[in-house]
């Protein structure tokens, strides 16, 4: 065979290869496209079960009227429910009541005066995250500073005059 014969058998085999390889890349993305996609939610594309929804409206539903005082505050959280943040609470105290909060419970003073108030057996106070201090037993909060309630063990303040408190957590008004 000549030199010539075999280059234009080499030039006409890779022609036919790319000309096959083209038809079957345009065979392809002709079928993809001739098929619809799928609506949404239907029974081909599922964006979530029912029970799904159901369990997740209920859920958020009952976490909805857990608020007040003496509450919560907290939606619950369980499997394929996001966590969401509990809401700031405004609790008004007269001269004289006292809020008793549970560890995690964050505590603002808007207005008024308050102490903070311990049991003769905790450790410590209220961690002051603002100031990056503890307040003891007996010491004032300052306005707008955000306190913590690091343990149940009975902590909380009481109002020296009436009070405005922002409360996210769990706590009780004696």
């Amino acid at each position: 065979m000549s030199r010539w014969r075999r280059s234009w058998a080499t030039a006409a085999g890779a022609a036919a290869l790319a000309a096959v390889t083209a038809a079957g890349f345009l065979a392809v993305r002709a079928r993809a496209a001739a098929r619809p996609a799928p609506e949404p939610g239907s029974a081909d594309d599922p964006v979530v079960t029912r029970s799904f929804v159901e369990e997740y409206v209920t859920r958020a539903l009952q976490g909805l009227g857990s608020g007040g005082a003496g509450g919560s505050g907290a939606a619950p959280v369980g499997p394929g429910v996001p966590a969401a943040a509990p809401t700031l609470e405004v609790v008004q105290l007269a001269p004289g009541q006292r809020l008793v909060a549970e560890g995690g419970t964050e505590i603002i003073l808007r207005t008024g005066r308050v102490k903070v108030a311990t049991e003769p057996t905790s450790l410590g106070g209220l961690s002051d995250l603002t100031a990056g201090r503890d307040v003891a037993n007996g010491q004032d909060v300052a306005a707008n500073h955000l306190l913590l309630v690091p343990r149940s063990d009975g902590r909380g303040v009481v109002a020296t005059t009436a009070a405005i408190l922002l409360v996210r957590g769990a706590f009780a008004v004696q």
